[in-house]
């Protein structure tokens, strides 16, 4: 892997997590992907990658791999919690929904205080309903591999965009969804052959969150990150060289 693709997957695991109020170590990340870690975040990114390359199709294994790959270390993250064994890896015995978690800093004294406030952006099915649900998904998303290759680019980016939208509203595991969800999205756009984006932190208030609510604006979110993409600014264009990672 080059370079460029290493700190694309470097920025991706680190903003994907600070999407659910989770803070990855810059170093240790960036030394997880050198050494090709085959476990964590990383770990499910480099295998997307590779069934990708391959032009492998998705299954009901390789997500639950992803997402026990993704939350069986979070713990280990700051802000991140320990995940019970029952919930990685498997599909959900208990009720969740899409929420939104946005970290705010008041200062009182001389150390600032962080707090997280929650808003539920959508419930979800209840957990009867996902191994059905989930057998539907991989139904349209085999039948979209199928015909990946005679797609233009703007069919398979608005197809993408469904799947992306129907797995989160599925929200098929008790915790890991979004960051399963934008994992498989990176795969379905290199399986494509088509280039992926990062999904920013720094906008997901008014840009990602929002797409939940309507099919459509969740089809101009990825239509924009991919045929617009220097409309979005990234953090990595607004961080201090001290912070940048070097490969």
């Amino acid at each position: 892997m080059d370079k460029n693709s290493k700190r694309f997957i470097w920025n991706f695991v680190y903003e994907s997590d600070l999407i659910e109020g989770i803070q990855n170590d810059r170093k240790k990340l960036r030394d997880e992907i050198v050494s090709g870690k085959v476990h964590g975040h990383v770990g499910a990114m480099l295998l997307l990658r590779e069934l990708a390359r391959n032009k492998k199709q998705i299954t009901d294994s390789v997500i639950g791999t992803v997402q026990a790959y993704i939350t069986a270390e979070q713990h280990e993250k700051r802000g991140g919690k320990r995940l019970p064994i029952r919930f990685i890896g498997q599909y959900r015995n208990i009720r969740v929904s899409i929420v939104s978690r946005e970290l705010t800093i008041s200062f009182a004294g001389e150390h600032p205080k962080f707090s997280e406030i929650t808003k539920v952006v959508k419930r979800c099915p209840s957990p009867s309903k996902v191994p059905v649900l989930m057998k539907q998904w991989f139904r349209r998303a085999h039948l979209w591999q199928e015909r990946a290759a005679r797609f233009s680019r703007e069919e398979n980016v608005r197809s993408i965009a469904d799947l992306h939208f129907d797995f989160e509203e599925i929200h098929p595991f008790a915790d890991g969804n979004g960051r399963t969800g934008r994992a498989l999205a990176y795969y379905m756009l290199q399986y494509a052959g088509i280039k992926p984006f990062i999904f920013w932190e720094y906008d997901k208030t008014k840009t990602y969150y929002p797409a939940f609510s309507d099919r459509e604006k969740m089809r101009e979110y990825f239509r924009i990150r991919v045929f617009e993409p220097e409309s979005i600014v990234g953090r990595i264009e607004t961080i201090s060289e001290e912070d940048m990672i070097d490969f």
